[in-house]
């Protein structure tokens, strides 16, 4: 089951809700079908919460992880569109956002977008309609490009690409100055400068989180890039937890 997480409550578990029957998504497969289900199911939950979904404060963890999805029905947008800040769609087989490309853009209140570990080849060029993006993880897929407009998420404070097939950067991100960390590693990346550069390959993930000390690393090395972009990283303090 989906795992929704309510911004007031990030510690709340899993709940097990039955699926309604659904009779107009026809077209929709398994995974959609339930996808859809527990969506509306954990958007009714939201009513009891305290700070319900009427509330301007309350938003949604949304975890759509591992669910074998291969595309997103526009549905989904619909139901948790306006309230999501984040939303997990890692460890699925998709290679684009087909059936929610053209509505990206509605997910107004949108932070963090987990995509690591799917199967695009090109970059996702509709989550550049989300801008308020704070976190971006394309990490583990088979990128070769990231746009040279990249910089339209002027609000980004972390980009994770790394371990894809990335052989360039754009130099709008030198301009993007609340970008502050981005991830790189294991890809094949040729950038202007090299003196001025240093990406250690040698570092890998913790895990699913990136400890304190390599944030410390990435920070330091993305202002080497801005500058061999020919940018000016501005400092900003450590962030309060290690996990992007």
């Amino acid at each position: 089951m989906a795992s929704f997480g309510l911004a007031a409550s990030p510690d709340s578990g899993d709940d097990v809700l039955q699926r309604p029957h659904y009779t107009h998504h026809s077209t929709a497969s398994s995974p959609q079908l339930q996808l859809l289900a527990d969506a509306h199911n954990h958007a009714r939950s939201w009513a009891d919460h305290e700070n319900g979904p009427e509330s301007p404060n309350f938003f949604a963890s949304c975890n759509f992880s591992n669910r074998g999805l291969t595309w997103l029905p526009a549905e989904l947008v619909d139901i948790i569109g306006e309230k999501a800040f984040k939303l997990a769609l890692d460890h699925n087989p998709l290679n684009s956002l087909s059936g929610i490309s053209a509505r990206l853009g509605e997910f107004r209140n949108l932070s963090i977008l987990l995509l690591q570990q799917c199967a695009f080849s090109d970059f996702p060029r509709e989550v550049l309609a989300c801008t308020a993006l704070e976190t971006l993880d394309l990490s583990n897929n088979h990128i070769k490009a990231i746009p040279e407009d990249f910089s339209r998420l002027s609000k980004l404070k972390r980009f994770n690409v790394a371990h894809n097939r990335v052989t360039e950067v754009p130099t709008s991100m030198s301009s993007m100055s609340s970008l502050h960390w981005i991830v790189l590693w294991g890809n094949p990346i040729m950038l202007p400068n090299p003196s001025l550069w240093r990406i250690n390959h040698d570092n890998a993930m913790s895990g699913p989180t990136i400890v304190q000390s390599e944030w410390s690393i990435i920070r330091n090395e993305t202002r080497q890039l801005k500058r061999a972009l020919g940018g000016v990283d501005k400092p900003e303090q450590s962030p309060q937890s290690a996990s992007p």
